[in-house]
């Protein structure tokens, strides 16, 4: 009797660590095995080109919109459905602009600037909030330029300035707690799924 494997996903999504649970129990003919492994926020990190593609799309996307919730709802006084709405229709411009600059400029930036601070020994969960922390100081300014020029009608150095700061600890926020154990998560559970299909396939029995 071969090995059946059942698998069971549970998600553990917390502001601060933002777990991913992933519990399999492998049953064969002698013994029960049980192993839990537990992926932090940031530990299942890409492993090609492509995956690192999918993860900055996503993590863009999630981000920018966030952010311009907030701007909206900053300029309206208010939060209403019109609010969400409202934010939809500037993603087509700033989430490329926010791809861009993450993906070939920010992300290798941010983690030459993390690696100053921790060594690759450290805590998985560590680097990954120092590294999000460097992209967050780096990308803020750059997108409330980019919105200052886009958006703003006074688009002057103060006002840029200006956006900049009421933007700043909201980012960083959104992004710890929120934005980025989210993105994780979504990346986890996709190509988790793929890596099991994969696997089945491998292992199933050839005719």
């Amino acid at each position: 009797m071969g090995i059946t494997y059942l698998e069971i996903i549970c998600y553990n999504f917390t502001a601060l660590y933002g777990f991913y649970w992933k519990r399999t129990i492998l049953r064969d003919d002698n013994e029960q095995h049980m192993t839990i492994v537990i992926i932090l926020g940031g530990f299942f990190y890409a492993k090609n080109k492509f995956q690192d593609v999918v993860f900055t799309a996503i993590m863009a996307t999630v981000m920018v919109y966030g952010m311009v919730v907030y701007n909206v709802a900053l300029n309206m006084g208010k939060v209403t459905g019109e609010t969400f709405l409202a934010a939809v229709h500037e993603l087509p411009i700033m989430v490329p602009v926010a791809f861009v600059l993450e993906f070939f400029i920010v992300g290798k930036i941010a983690k030459a600037l993390a690696f100053t601070v921790v060594t690759p020994d450290d805590r998985p969960q560590i680097i990954t909030y120092a590294i999000s922390i460097c992209i967050c100081c780096i990308m803020c300014p750059l997108m409330s330029l980019v919105a200052t020029l886009l958006f703003k009608e006074t688009k002057t150095f103060g006002t840029w300035i200006q956006t900049w700061a009421m933007n700043f600890l909201v980012a960083i926020c959104y992004q710890m707690f929120y934005c980025g154990p989210l993105v994780r998560l979504i990346f986890c559970t996709i190509f988790e799924r793929k890596g099991s299909k994969a696997t089945e396939q491998t292992d199933a029995p050839k005719a």
